[in-house]
């Protein structure tokens, strides 16, 4: 009995000493200590920070990179910068008007719907195709996308609403241009034959002579700050 009592004993004490072993290995401490000055943090913390801010400009370098020539840069604020010389006026007169127009158009509660939209679209695509071409490559080659191409549409179809409406074209004049004309018709064409085509050449002309006097005035009219 007594044996057996010592022999349980040992294997209690056995396990506190492991036991113990395991508390003091969870709290032994590394065999070395950081001791890092302030300076020397906020030198790490720069550091980390530029490491940081070089990978992300190395991963968004399509933002601010217009190309590498030889790992040249050529940067597109510089490319902006030379587009602007070369054709930003314009652009922006046009970006100007264009405001202008649908302003006044709403003043006028002008809507111009979609299925509008799309019978133009679709008369434009047919006259396209008919010259042998299709929509997408006249867009590719204009560098439109196809929702440019509805926004310019609207745009036409409310100066249209706005200024078209009050446009007669007499039957004298569509005889003399149709006269005077007559090298850019086919061979044999008859008048009759070509009368709803003068017809819209002409009211088109008369058309962009009303629309520069518009928007002339609607440019007198607004308050425009332009800063190129």
């Amino acid at each position: 009995m007594q044996l057996a009592f010592l022999r349980k004993g040992v294997k209690i004490n056995s396990m506190k000493k492991v036991k113990s072993l395991l508390k003091k290995a969870g709290k032994r401490k590394l065999p070395f200590k950081l001791n890092l000055s302030e300076r020397t943090k906020k030198i790490l913390i720069v550091v980390l920070s530029l490491v940081i801010i070089v990978g992300l400009l190395f991963n968004l370098r399509h933002l601010y990179l217009a190309a590498l020539v030889n790992k040249q840069p050529v940067f597109r604020w510089t490319l902006y910068r030379e587009l602007e010389k070369q054709g930003g006026q314009q652009v922006l007169d046009s970006m100007i008007n264009q405001a202008l127009i649908l302003q006044e158009a709403e003043k006028q509660n002008i809507n111009i719907s979609q299925t509008e939209i799309e019978a133009k679209l679709n008369e434009f695509r047919s006259q396209v195709e008919e010259q042998g071409g299709s929509l997408e490559d006249f867009l590719l080659g204009q560098g439109m996308s196809l929702t440019e191409l509805e926004k310019q549409i609207r745009i036409q179809l409310i100066i249209d609403e706005i200024l078209g409406k009050d446009i007669e074209i007499a039957e004298e004049d569509l005889v003399n241009y149709f006269e005077e004309n007559q090298d850019y018709f086919e061979e044999g064409a008859t008048f009759e034959e070509t009368r709803a085509d003068l017809e819209e050449e002409l009211r088109q002309q008369e058309l962009v002579e009303k629309f520069q006097v518009w928007i002339e005035e609607l440019k007198l009219k607004a308050k425009i700050e332009s800063y190129l």
